[in-house]
């Protein structure tokens, strides 16, 4: 049997899709109601810089939990399908992106790109 972070996860990943998962950083956001405020806040922060995001090929899922703790939670999960960030409070595109940009799977796509 797997927990409850396992399964959210494993849900934000089945909602995106098998195929396209592999192919981007998911950044799981859950919190239980769609107008909770640091839901709000984090979700008016990635709207500041969709290229940003595009560029890093981060895909963003909500998971809305009524039944489940009354808390945000911010969780970025790599290409490689594993936990990179787990936060409670919203998240800066700053500290997202040195996070990313951070990866060896990210530095081998610049190197790619720069080509």
């Amino acid at each position: 049997m797997i927990g409850p972070r396992r399964a959210l996860l494993l849900a934000a990943l089945l909602a995106i899709g098998s195929a396209a998962a592999a192919d981007r950083r998911t950044l799981l956001l859950r919190a239980p109601t769609a107008d909770h405020p640091q839901l709000l806040a984090q979700q008016a922060i990635l709207d500041a810089d969709p290229d940003g995001l595009f560029e890093r090929d981060v895909a963003v899922v909500t998971a809305l939990n009524p039944t489940g703790p009354q808390r945000f939670e911010a969780v970025l999960v790599g290409k490689d399908g594993r936990e990179k960030l787990r936060r409670t409070e919203p998240l800066s595109l700053a500290a997202l992106y040195a996070l990313i940009d951070a990866m060896p799977m990210r530095k081998a796509e610049q190197q790619q790109r720069a080509q």
